[in-house]
């Protein structure tokens, strides 16, 4: 299975060469970060086209995540646990979703510095913690 991620950075900008490039490269599963529109918004006919099923979270024109998966997405998450908030809204930046037995995640994730609206600052301490184990997989 041929899967790969993309910070599209405004999925309505970038469709044209994000249904080329799956199509190009032959993407079973393509996660995308940051795509920066509501579902509604989502340019899905584009993907439907090519032949591409899509999940997505996304709020307004900040973050969003999204998948264009040859499959049906089984098991769709949306979220994590100490997500952060803006205003009581949970950002968009995490979905997760198994396709063909692999569980598989787009997750865009927030600079370090950034404090939840209530001040705390331990979501992002314990994103470092993640970071750090992550470089001592390597």
């Amino acid at each position: 299975m041929r899967i790969a991620t993309w910070n599209v950075n405004s999925i309505r900008t970038r469709v044209d060469r994000v249904v080329d490039y799956l199509k190009r490269a032959d993407i079973d599963v393509l996660a995308m970060q940051e795509i920066k529109c509501k579902p509604e918004q989502f340019p899905m006919q584009a993907f439907i086209d090519a032949g591409y099923h899509v999940e997505l979270h996304g709020l307004n024109q900040w973050n969003g995540v999204a998948f264009a998966s040859k499959m049906p997405a089984e098991d769709v998450e949306i979220g994590f646990p100490e997500m952060p908030s803006f205003k009581d809204v949970h950002e968009a930046r995490a979905l997760g979703a198994t396709f063909d037995g692999v569980r598989t995640a787009a997750r865009s994730t927030t600079h370090t510095t950034h404090t939840s609206s209530s001040g705390s600052t331990g979501w992002p301490r314990r994103h470092r913690s993640g970071l750090k184990v992550a470089n001592r997989l390597r």
